[in-house]
């Protein structure tokens, strides 16, 4: 296990560095995937614009065809949120679940059908995500994994 120092760190220094603790953690990862990871996660937050292949690929050491690829092989991030909440929260969690209603119009968008809408009350047409979050009960932070 990575342990950080115990110095003044920036928040992108100490979330790098959590980060590298977590991927050393899970089994069977290989160091291009770790590294294009850790390099995922910490400059995620410095792209302004879109979440595209080529924007992303001008804030990040990677081309986008590299990125393209990297994102093809696939990250098991269920194994990195597990770790993370193994390492950061107490042992009184709750899983907590809320979908939200998108409207959409069109007959060829994938995943479009009809889903509650509470705020009006009735099965509407359009798209639902949905956040699920570990609470936890003790520490009070709340780790969150957007879904659709």
């Amino acid at each position: 296990m990575i342990l950080c120092a115990k110095t003044k760190q920036t928040s992108f220094g100490h979330t790098g560095c959590m980060v590298k603790a977590i991927l050393s953690q899970i089994d069977n990862i290989k160091k291009p995937v770790a590294k294009f990871i850790s390099t995922l996660c910490l400059q995620w937050w410095s792209i302004s614009g879109k979440y595209n292949f080529t924007n992303m690929s001008r804030y990040m050491s990677y081309s986008e065809q590299a990125m393209r690829n990297a994102y093809k092989r696939g990250f098991e991030f269920s194994a990195f949120n597990w770790e993370l909440i193994k390492d950061h929260c107490s042992d009184e969690l709750i899983l907590a679940f809320d979908p939200s209603y998108i409207f959409k119009s069109g007959k060829h968008t994938e995943g479009l059908d009809y889903f509650w809408s509470g705020q009006d009350q009735k099965a509407k047409k359009g798209l639902e995500f949905g956040c699920l979050a570990v609470v936890d009960v003790k520490n009070i932070p709340c780790w969150q994994q957007v879904c659709r």
